[in-house]
């Protein structure tokens, strides 16, 4: 029966205790057995949480227990690691449910449950021949929002990391850190799951955590079966976590998941001996503690015993090693790994708001620059401290910017379960290589490049890299090679997806843009607007749909969705020796690198992005051509003149080229002269909407606040192409 167990006082020392057995849970959760650190520090904390409820007579056992079973942790004394850790997070869970509701012990079947466990480890205390507790569904804790979220997002990027570690652990199954970093984020996902009472989450993560922990013990080899295993639960963790969010959201119970056909295929894994043995014994061969002939035969010996056997265990039992010599090696062989970087989670509406307000900071703090009345004074000292607070203010923009930043390599991870799955489908061999991962980008881009980078690498999978056979054939290696590379140049952030297969097939491509109207049949485009053309809504020159590709949907998808982010796409591409697909993204969707130009009266700006080079024309080098209207020689190029001034209703639209400058930009192969009245510089622009009056209107991409406080437009180069297209032939018309 439970009854009030409260301390004698309620002095500041003992109003901090919840806060500190909070943090006992925290570290709690995310232990792991070859955490020889972590440990430490959790049985340091523990003593401290002891000390202060030292009075408390009735929690002397559960002390006990968690003590013992850290000991037992750190000098490598257990033979389930992973139910030492359970026993650990279940007495903190005690604690803490004691600290709120000062009753021992706690109320229900929970010290009933957590006696029974103590004895199945070996354990003996008060209490510990209770009743095993009935078992039932737990309820999840539902009243902490914010902790259930950090819970979900957190689970999913554990779980993205384990397919790309489990592709890996595929090629090169001898690696046991490979085997380590899978089960690490296994047992988070468990501890975490336990605390929110999560029980077929726990369950399941603690059924996978457990095979792992055979590989890593050498009783399990690594094979494809068994990657597919592990695959098969990451997929419905990933379905448990999804059905959680909307009966999070929907305010029900989450949804009841059959695991047992998953846990009996996780019963029948055959055990046998992995290079986890091998290597645990040539490590205490290189203490000069075991010789290579007694290694050979403690090997043999291991496969004809008993499964649950653990190599180590058999050499100290047979007198070979001494135990503390096994210990030591399991610590060298575990403690392998470096700390995570400390963080701390902000709300991402508060880093806009900051980025939002940085903004303005960056134009007011402009436009006091420019401020005529400032600028007559003349003042040495008021030059070095505006100075000094444009370069301030400079450096905190970058900063505020850095905030909303991610590694571009989560994504990029995503892809390498699709490759394999495409490539084992297909009946193909790939290697994809990942260059780049820790390349930064803005938070609200990462989602939004995953599409298009999915049909760009199924689209090189599926059409680009041939059939090992085919590839024999052209004297290629039978495994084709897919990179994905991310790199910062000229403040833009460049992705690129390339293969070494078959190339873009110019010929049939053209053929069919023919067939479909995309191409005059006497027009002869250069090879880079043939390429493009791939990207047009509905094209495609496959021969067959398939499950993969084929329906000519897709590359639309990529282009709209690139053009959106402000982006451009350059395609390279060889016959018979692959493709590549380049994306230009901003680095952020907030400012951009933009020329102020001047045209009229009005300053307009261009992204930096699609400017090719600017040049003041001679007279000679500008002509009009019958059914093409005005042209500029750039180079013995005749690249069609675009006046700004006549789009934009300017002042001075009949100028003539000569006396002003033009601007070569570029969009998707082709190539016009936007022709301007001067370019005022370069600058970094914050880009702000027009609002929905002017949102759809054409050739803008948005608009921005100038240093002297007025408003230059942004201009879309893509728009004024096709602007400029449709005032050509209402012109010839």
């Amino acid at each position: 029966m439970s009854r009030k167990v409260i301390l004698p006082d309620k002095s500041l020392e003992s109003q901090n205790l919840t806060a500190i057995i909070e943090q006992l849970a925290l570290k709690v959760v995310m232990l792991e057995e070859d955490d020889v650190q972590g440990l430490g520090a959790f049985l340091a904390q523990l003593e401290e949480v002891q000390a202060q409820v030292d009075q408390v007579q009735e929690l002397t056992s559960l002390f006990q227990y968690l003590n013992e079973v850290g000991q037992r942790l750190v000098m490598q004394e257990v033979e389930t690691a992973s139910r030492a850790l359970d026993l650990l997070g279940q007495g903190v869970v005690l604690l803490q449910t004691w600290a709120r509701e000062e009753e021992w012990p706690p109320a229900g079947e929970a010290w009933e449950k957590y006696c029974r466990l103590v004895q199945e480890f070996g354990l003996e205390g008060e209490g510990s021949s209770s009743p095993p507790a009935v078992e039932g569904a737990e309820t999840p804790v539902w009243d902490d929002a914010e902790m259930m979220a950090n819970f979900l997002t957190e689970a999913q990027e554990h779980l993205e990391g384990i397919e790309t570690r489990l592709v890996y652990l595929e090629q090169h199954s001898e690696d046991l850190e490979a085997v380590n970093a899978i089960f690490r984020p296994f047992h988070t996902i468990k501890g975490v799951a336990g605390f929110l009472n999560l029980t077929q989450i726990q369950e399941l993560s603690h059924e996978v955590e457990w095979l792992l922990d055979r590989v890593r013990d050498g009783q399990v080899t690594v094979t494809t079966e068994l990657v597919n295993l592990v695959l098969e639960a990451v997929d419905l963790l990933k379905e448990m976590l999804s059905d959680l969010e909307k009966a999070s959201s929907e305010g029900r119970s989450p949804t009841t998941f059959d695991l047992e056909v998953i846990k009996a295929k996780i019963a029948q894994v055959d055990a046998t001996s992995s290079a986890a043995a091998s290597r645990l014994g040539e490590m205490v061969v290189k203490e000069d503690k075991l010789s290579p002939e007694e290694l050979s035969e403690a090997l043999e010996c291991q496969q004809v015993m008993e499964p649950s056997q653990l190599f180590g265990e058999m050499l100290v039992q047979e007198g070979k090693v001494a135990p503390e010599t096994v210990a030591q090696a399991l610590v060298t062989q575990l403690a392998e790994g470096k700390p995570a970087a400390e963080t701390v989670k902000v709300d991402l509406s508060k880093v806009d708001n900051l980025v939002d307000l940085m903004g303005e900071l960056v134009i007011v703090q402009s436009q006091v620059r420019q401020n005529q009345k400032i600028e007559e004074l003349a003042d040495q000292k008021l030059e070095r401290d505006l100075g000094q607070m444009a370069r301030i203010t400079s450096e905190l923009q970058k900063i505020s910017m850095s905030l909303r930043m991610v590694p571009i390599g989560t994504t990029f991870r995503k892809t390498v379960r699709l490759v394999r799955d495409l490539s084992h489908k297909m009946g193909k061999e790939v290697n994809l290589q990942l260059d780049g991962e820790d390349t930064e980008i803005d938070r609200s881009m990462v989602e939004a490049i995953y599409d298009p980078l999915v049909h760009l690498v199924r689209n090189a999978v599926d059409h680009g890299l041939e059939t090992p056979e085919v590839r024999r054939s052209r004297d290629k290696p039978a495994t084709g090679n897919l990179w994905l590379r991310a790199y910062h140049r000229g403040g833009d952030i460049i992705i690129e997806i390339e293969d070494d297969g078959q190339g873009l097939n110019r010929k049939a491509i053209l053929a069919k843009a023919r067939e479909r109207g995309l191409v005059a049949p006497e027009e002869n485009p250069s090879p880079e607007r043939i390429d493009h053309l791939i990207f047009e809504p509905g094209f495609s020159t496959a021969k067959e749909v398939t499950n993969v590709s084929g329906r000519g949907v897709g590359m639309d998808v990529v282009k709209e969705t690139i053009n959106r982010l402000r982006g451009k796409i350059d395609i390279a591409s060889r016959t018979g020796e692959g493709s590549r697909f380049l994306l230009r993204l901003p680095l952020t969707l907030a400012i951009i690198d933009g020329m102020v130009v001047q045209v009229g009266a009005e300053r307009y700006i261009i992204p930096t992005v699609g400017v090719q080079e600017t040049l003041r024309p001679r007279r000679e080098d500008c002509f009009t051509v019958q059914g093409q209207g005005e042209v500029i020689q750039v180079r013995s190029q005749l690249l069609p003149l675009v006046r700004l001034h006549r789009l934009f209703g300017a002042s001075d639209g009949e100028i003539h080229p000569s006396e002003a400058l033009v601007m070569v930009v570029e969009h998707e192969g082709e190539n016009r002269a936007l022709l301007v009245d001067d370019i005022l510089g370069k600058q970094e622009i914050v880009i702000k909407s027009l609002g929905p009056l002017f949102q759809q209107q054409e050739g803008l991409a948005g608009g921005t606040i100038l240093g002297d406080g007025l408003v230059g437009l942004i201009l879309d180069v893509a728009s004024l192409f096709h602007l400029d297209s449709r005032e050509s032939n209402i012109e010839q018309d």
